[in-house]
């Protein structure tokens, strides 16, 4: 064998080397590379162009072994080597390669013959040879594997059912049934895969009602992104797909048309095919409060047939209301009053406007009512809308009457002892009916609302008006007649302006620079930000609220993200002992903050933090965190704030519940004879939900710092000072033996659960 001969058989190993070391070193890049940014839209579809070119490559790889041992036993025989002889060795190999995938092929013939032409190169005894024949029979593995892969590919892409069946049998990868494929579910789906998957246990989407249509474009590209996504897309309703009846599973009713989605669930519930709720979780997309009854009624029907341990746990996903508190989470109400100038009183005005009466900003109401009460906060809302006035106060009559009645002076709803003395209102609710589109700006910011102020002093501005274009629009009107009017402001005032757009890319890009300056104000004095995209509203932060303080009060709730699956079981759970639980441990855990804030810790605002980067902005909140902890848990406590902080829980527990619709009531004691609990929860009726004297506000401590939980003092309910959650407190306690002073719930010391004393 010539040199000559020797360097191409030396070349067309090389080459055979190469074509399986690059892809192969490509993918081990690539997965750590996913890994790292925790990215899976489009795995399915990359996953399947990585596979194609793999097995190409591992084709040409094969080949080129082929062709080097038919050369070497030409070149050994004596013989040379012709035009038509490479072309015979050639064809040979291209059929011997496909034989190879095909499992046709001699593979012991093919790694002797491998052997010998290395034992001639390198010489016998030589390592390469050993090498050499095992990466040639690492070859005749590889083939038919990757061949066998390519076929369930193209079966699985051909028939969903074969996939769907390949994927239950992977048990431990948790699976999401989706009820509808739409832009929500896709948006979903895609959050899920880049925040919830680990390398062993990559979510498993399942989109129901999924199929072409030719005359619909939209369907296209929405079937299209699915199979992106990697999801498994079948045609049927999620009622009659098969489904595992064990593992980890979810089902998102997640309809356009949200009546579907009690269908669904009732569905689900039926007698042939209730096993497979068994410990599952129902996400069920819904803006009404008429999903209770639903639910209701399926743990009736599944009472009798699965363990209670195992009932499903049904999860209400009111997105409006999640995107409104994260919002006032992400955006504090405070934050442009943080420097704000207090009155002769020590009190300063919190005025809130939001622009549009529509579903959202209804939902903006509500939570500006409860996230605002504040200490030494006078709290103004104020809506805007085409809609007549006797309409939205009949709206906001139809969530709970006492809304408006905690807004007026002197009301018996605000009535705190049985002498008649009364707290300050809650709130005041303003009320403008104006075309925002047609009217002039300036004509709709100089109502006056019933401070005497104009909406010219609003403080923030929430824009949620409809449509992406007039939210932009109207927010961009408003920043400049704002910043005009603080030009002639001696105040230094400053205004926040929130505005809705659900185009997620278009969102993004306007909040790349959220800081517009129009005055002579040092730093900014308008703060635009856009929220409520669609990835947003239907992100797993937005859906799950994961991002929350540890548990509040006795229950110690634990909801985070480090042990999610028992978080959620623990919060679920005692959401369905007690309906108003899980929302009411959530909305004490978001105003955490908001009492930071009135413990006069923060000092900085969204205002001013020129040279500040977001690292250090972010530290002075941490740092105003760790001494609000601190200054509730330790020997040397200001009694005094202590008081009164938790006469503010109580007063933000009671604006939270009346958002959801709960009242008071002085029939508990009948409700505990006929059913062993002091509220009752199927009429939102709770006698805690009443109002409270700081004079009578008390907590006594331990010689290590922490709260002692036995608050109540002997007293004579007959005395008319005493406030009256006091008054149900020793009530409750002569009917239920042990049971503490419900004020204890309400000291800072619950905010943190690893503040709490051991039972």
């Amino acid at each position: 064998m010539t040199d000559k001969q020797a360097f191409v058989l030396w070349l067309m190993t090389a080459i055979s080397v190469l074509l399986v070391a690059v892809p192969l070193i490509a993918l081990i890049i690539g997965r750590i590379v996913t890994a790292i940014k925790k990215s899976q839209s489009k795995q399915s579809a990359q996953f399947a162009r990585m596979l194609l070119a793999f097995s190409v490559m591992l084709f040409g790889a094969i080949f080129f072994v082929r062709l080097s041992s038919d050369i070497f036993q030409h070149v050994s025989a004596g013989n040379g080597l012709r035009a038509y002889d490479w072309l015979e060795n050639i064809l040979d190999s291209v059929i011997r390669s496909l034989q190879t995938f095909s499992l046709d092929e001699d593979y012991a013939d093919c790694v002797i013959e491998s052997r010998k032409m290395m034992a001639a190169l390198a010489g016998e005894g030589a390592f390469a040879v050993f090498l050499y024949g095992a990466y040639s029979s690492l070859l005749n593995v590889l083939a038919p594997v990757a061949g066998g892969a390519i076929i369930f590919d193209i079966l699985s892409s051909i028939f969903p059912m074969f996939r769907l069946f390949l994927a239950h049998l992977a048990f431990w990868r948790p699976k999401y049934y989706f009820n509808e494929l739409n832009d929500r579910s896709l948006a979903f789906a895609g959050s899920i895969l880049e925040t919830e998957k680990t390398f062993f246990r990559r979510p498993v989407i399942i989109i129901s009602e999924a199929y072409p249509d030719n005359d619909n474009e939209t369907c296209q590209e929405r079937l299209y992104k699915a199979k992106l996504l990697g999801a498994i897309c079948l045609p049927d309703d999620i009622i009659n797909i098969p489904k595992n009846v064990f593992g980890m599973r979810k089902y998102i009713l997640i309809a356009e048309n949200e009546v579907e989605n009690l269908h669904s669930i009732t569905g689900l519930a039926s007698e042939r095919k209730y096993k497979c709720l068994k410990g599952a979780e129902v996400f069920l997309f819904t803006q009404d409060d008429m999903y209770m009854l639903v639910e209701e009624q399926v743990r009736s029907f599944l009472r009798d047939r699965i363990p209670e341990k195992e009932f499903p746990v049904v999860v209400p996903v009111q997105r409006y209301r999640n995107l409104a508190t994260n919002l006032f989470d992400d955006l504090p109400l405070y934050e442009p009053i943080i420097d704000k100038e207090k009155d002769e009183n020590g009190i300063r005005d919190l005025n809130v406007t939001i622009l549009g009466a529509g579903s959202i900003g209804m939902e903006m109401l509500l939570a500006a009512y409860w996230c605002g009460q504040m200490l030494d906060v006078r709290l103004n809302l104020s809506m805007v809308s085409g809609m007549k006035r006797e309409e939205f106060f009949g709206n906001v009559d139809h969530i709970n009457p006492d809304l408006k009645k905690s807004t007026v002076k002197q009301s018996s709803l605000l009535r705190y002892n049985k002498r008649g003395d009364c707290a300050p209102p809650y709130c005041s609710i303003n009320y403008f009916s104006a075309d925002i589109d047609s009217d002039h700006m300036s004509c709709v910011l100089s109502n006056k609302t019933e401070n005497g102020k104009t909406l010219y002093d609003t403080d923030y501005f929430i824009v949620c008006l409809g449509t992406d274009e007039k939210n932009i629009a109207v927010a961009n009107r408003l920043s400049q007649e704002m910043g005009i009017y603080h030009l002639t402001d001696e105040k230094d005032p400053r205004t926040v302006i929130a505005y809705v757009v659900f185009n997620s890319e278009l969102c993004n890009m306007l909040n790349v620079t959220k800081k517009h300056d129009y005055s002579i104000c040092d730093g900014s004095d308008v703060y635009m930000y856009a929220f409520g995209s669609l990835d947003e509203v239907y992100s797993t932060r937005n859906i799950y609220m994961k991002e929350l303080e540890l548990g509040a009060d006795k229950t110690e709730v634990v909801y985070d993200s480090v042990n999610y699956k028992k978080a959620m079981s623990d919060i679920h759970n005692n959401r369905a002992k007690d309906n108003y639980a899980y929302w009411s441990h959530l909305a004490r855990s978001r105003h955490v903050k908001y009492k930071i804030f009135s413990s006069g810790l923060y000092k900085k605002s969204v205002f001013n933090t020129e040279g500040m980067t977001d690292k250090e902005y972010i530290k002075d909140r941490v740092e105003a965190r760790e001494k609000y902890k601190k200054l509730i848990y330790g020997r040397d406590h200001d009694l005094s704030l202590m008081h009164r902080l938790a006469w503010l829980e109580h007063r933000r527990w009671c604006a939270f519940l009346r958002t959801r619709g709960f009242r008071g009531t002085e029939e508990y004691v009948k409700y505990y004879e006929k059913h062993s609990s002091h509220k009752n929860m199927p009429l939102k009726l709770h006698p805690c939900l009443v109002e409270t004297d700081t004079d009578y506000m008390r907590a006594e401590f331990d010689e290590d710092g922490i709260i002692k939980k036995e608050l109540l003092f002997e007293t004579d309910t007959a005395d008319e000072s005493v406030d009256l959650l006091d008054t149900v407190s020793l009530n409750v306690r002569g009917f239920k033996p042990g049971q503490r002073d419900f004020k204890y719930y309400d000291y800072p010391i619950g905010d943190f659960k690893e503040l709490l004393k051991k039972e």
